[in-house]
């Protein structure tokens, strides 16, 4: 099943196939669960985004290869702090992201596990896309679904398998960007 925000450069199916071909020309992503809670016509939708791979270019994995799989965690902290000021290249929703940026009853926030210097570059990449949002929110290694729930989001999107499944457990709409393999968690 395909569904279609018209008003939107979006494509949500149910198929990993129709997803990874609609990339290549524009925001796609696969939806894993159907939670959608309906909204009145003036109730606010939060939207949530990861960062890596998702609104933004996939430069932690970049750096991965820059550095090695043996790299120290030190090694992309200062290679992110270093590029603080260098916006990141747009990712797979960027599109996406920025035709609902300033749509008055839509709320966007990032959610990534970026922390501390990291942190740096999302915000000032934001500031140059002019992306105005309701929450940046940095959580490290902590599973991301339960975040997703208390800060009341309405669907969550992420190229990460996991953190999709996780937010699934907690009744949000959510949405697989894929870029890499699926790869389920094994319980």
């Amino acid at each position: 099943m395909i569904k279609r925000l018209s008003a939107y450069p979006i494509l949500l199916t149910e198929s990993e196939d129709e997803a990874r071909v609609a990339l290549k020309t524009i925001s796609a992503a696969v939806l894993l669960n159907n939670n959608f809670v309906k909204k009145e016509l003036n109730e606010k939708i939060h939207l949530i985004f990861d960062w890596d791979s998702t609104v933004a270019s996939n430069d932690e994995h970049h750096a991965v290869k820059l550095f090695g799989n043996g790299r120290r965690p030190s090694d992309f902290t200062d290679y992110e702090w270093e590029n603080r000021l260098i916006p990141h290249q747009e990712g797979p929703l960027y599109n996406f992201l920025m035709s609902v940026n300033n749509i008055k009853n839509i709320d966007i926030s990032i959610l990534t596990a970026r922390t501390g210097k990291e942190s740096f570059r999302v915000m000032s990449t934001l500031a140059h896309w002019g992306v105005n949002v309701h929450g940046i929110y940095f959580c490290g290694s902590k599973e991301k679904g339960p975040i997703v729930a208390a800060i009341g989001g309405d669907m969550f999107f992420d190229d990460r398998i996991c953190n999709v499944q996780s937010a699934i457990k907690h009744n949000i709409l959510a949405a697989w960007v894929p870029i890499q393999p699926f790869m389920p968690d094994k319980e």
